[in-house]
């Protein structure tokens, strides 16, 4: 008897055990297919399982089709290439929208074709209350500067602002002025950081410099409000998917953000969000520095979703070298007295670093200037010594000229370098040598040190910064970066000027590791999404050409054909 019983409780486990053991049933499976994986223990594969939204195998044929049921969907790729979802660690939809609100002049090449520009949409769109545009860019006006009057010559009845291609600056005419009250009286915001350019008699010419000149100003224009957010996303952001994005980090809409976050929210209830999003609160001045921990909890708590929430404080330390508002370690080259400011000096800036690591909070810090990118990260390492322990990342986005002595310190303070390969796309001979004349041939020689900052072996994430990568959305694209990456030079144009220094190219997989799991560090996604892995979300894409073996100048013609986000094709070709 005894005997039986122990037969029994043998036979019962061993059932126990195979039920345990048997595998799950896959939803889909996509095979015969050229996986890159970005998994160092597994580059590449042939096939992946996938279950609702997880991944459940990655490799072998045939041991994927082990999970197949009699419900599984089988998909042939035909030795198409997939990997991950692209990853933008450094964009603006939320300005994007509000360009589409307005009349957009990326890419104007004269103040003839802005005039004109102008004056057709404002023929086209007489009920519009306030006058809006995006993209301009300071060398249209050939040595001199945007003025209110030209403005005022085409519009004078209702207020006109146009930000330009950096969005960095602004261009007001009379009536906006007028309505704003802004005048003679009016301070400047941070006096040389932040400041309207003004005649011998005090009066604001109509160039406002740096951002808390004008941000400020969307509300009160009546721009921005949540339901123009909600239905320019609407239209948006489905083509990120078109672009095999499924996860992004606004690097911020300043003064608008909150009309921004309910917009996003309100799309995903109604299942119109299409991929992972990362809001950030952006600071745009000392005043708003003094609360900057507390707002950002605040709008932790308040907005959060399971596809939407808070990444980051923003701190836009500096501003451009095409502006002369970008901090350096000397002067400008055209300009003995100006070595440009920073919006928070290098103890302030410790401050609000120190603070945010001992709350555990991402800092996301926009430095261009070599003293802004020395001094940021003087103050990182200063809070990483006052408080050792902490969850806190910092992200120095653009560095866009980085002295040498500071180029291993990202590695070793763990600071994320955050890089726009993209930038180098409209970079013709008479941008460069609008370089050279403002910092001078060495400094100009030394910007974008991409491949060095890879090499030091710091983490690096890719980002278009659209609209203010000074090209259209479709050339902001990652899929355009992978070959500006490589080539330094404008698309299919081997013979464009290369932007020095030539060995700063990157290679495929660095761009590809950019734009996955090193972005997916960034976003804290990277334990998710980033890489083809087991148990990790279906997060990928399939193209229409392997990127590793595409002629490096024909690699921006390679098509997304399929994007899948959470498990879910958002957008198939």
């Amino acid at each position: 008897m005894r005997k039986s019983l122990i037969y029994l409780f043998v036979f019962l486990f061993s059932l126990t055990s195979c039920s345990k053991q048997k595998k799950e049933i896959a939803d889909r499976i996509y095979f015969n297919t050229n996986i890159y994986t970005v998994d160092p223990e597994q580059p590449f594969a042939e096939a992946i399982a996938i279950k609702e939204n997880r991944i459940l195998y990655v490799g072998s044929k045939h041991a994927a089709m082990q999970y197949k049921g009699d419900k599984t969907s089988l998909t042939d790729l035909n030795g198409k290439f997939m990997m991950p979802g692209f990853i933008e660690s450094h964009i603006h939809p939320g300005v994007a929208t509000l360009i589409s609100s307005g009349v957009e002049l990326i890419g104007v090449k004269s103040l003839k074709e802005l005039e004109s520009k102008l004056i057709q949409y404002v023929k086209e769109n007489p009920n519009k209350k306030t006058i809006f545009g995006f993209g301009w860019s300071l060398d249209i006006f050939k040595g001199k500067e945007p003025d209110k009057s030209i403005l005022d010559k085409i519009v004078n009845d209702k207020p006109v602002m146009l930000i330009s291609t950096d969005a960095h600056s602004a261009w007001m005419n009379s009536k906006a002025f007028e309505l704003l009250n802004i005048n003679k009286n009016t301070k400047d915001p941070q006096p040389n950081v932040h400041y309207y350019k003004r005649d011998k008699y005090g009066n604001p010419t109509g160039w406002c410099v740096e951002g808390d000149t004008f941000w400020p100003c969307l509300s009160r224009l009546g721009l921005g409000t949540t339901a123009d957010f909600e239905k320019e996303y609407a239209k948006l952001l489905p083509v990120f998917s078109k672009m095999g994005v499924t996860a992004l980090m606004d690097a911020g809409v300043p003064n608008v953000q909150e009309n921004a976050f309910k917009a996003l929210i309100q799309l995903e209830k109604e299942d119109r969000l299409p991929l992972r999003y990362k809001g950030t609160h952006y600071v745009t001045n000392k005043h708003a520095a003094k609360t900057a921990i507390e707002d950002f909890q605040y709008l932790s708590q308040k907005y959060k979703s399971e596809l939407f929430d808070m990444l980051a404080i923003k701190i836009p330390n500096d501003g451009t070298i095409e502006a002369k508002t970008a901090a350096l370690k000397k002067h400008y080259s055209n300009d003995p007295s100006n070595k440009g400011e920073v919006l928070f000096n290098q103890a302030t800036l410790t401050s609000i670093f120190s603070g945010a690591r001992a709350n555990n909070i991402d800092i996301h810090m926009h430095a261009i200037g070599d003293r802004t990118i020395h001094e940021g990260l003087n103050a990182f390492e200063a809070a990483k010594n006052k408080y050792p322990i902490s969850d806190s990342r910092y992200t120095m986005c653009h560095v866009q000229l980085v002295d040498s002595p500071d180029l291993p310190r990202f590695n070793e303070l763990g600071v994320i370098a955050q890089v726009s390969p993209n930038w180098v796309f409209d970079v013709n001979d008479t941008y460069y040598n609008f370089w050279v004349e403002v910092i001078g041939k060495d400094r100009t020689d030394k910007q974008f040190q991409n491949h060095s900052l890879f090499e030091s072996g710091a983490c690096v994430s890719l980002g278009s910064d659209f609209p203010a990568s000074g090209s259209s959305l479709w050339e902001s694209s990652p899929i355009y970066t992978m070959e500006i990456g490589q080539t330094r030079q404008e698309p299919n144009k081997p013979n464009s000027r290369v932007i020095p220094m030539a060995k700063e190219k990157l290679s495929m997989e660095e761009i590809i590791k950019g734009y996955t799991i090193n972005a997916a560090y960034q976003l804290r996604l990277e334990d998710k999404v980033g890489s083809l892995e087991k148990g990790k979300l279906a997060d990928l894409i399939v193209l229409s050409a392997n990127p590793f073996e595409t002629e490096k100048y024909e690699v921006h013609h390679i098509q997304v054909l399929l994007t899948m986000m959470d498990g879910k094709i958002v957008y198939k070709k």
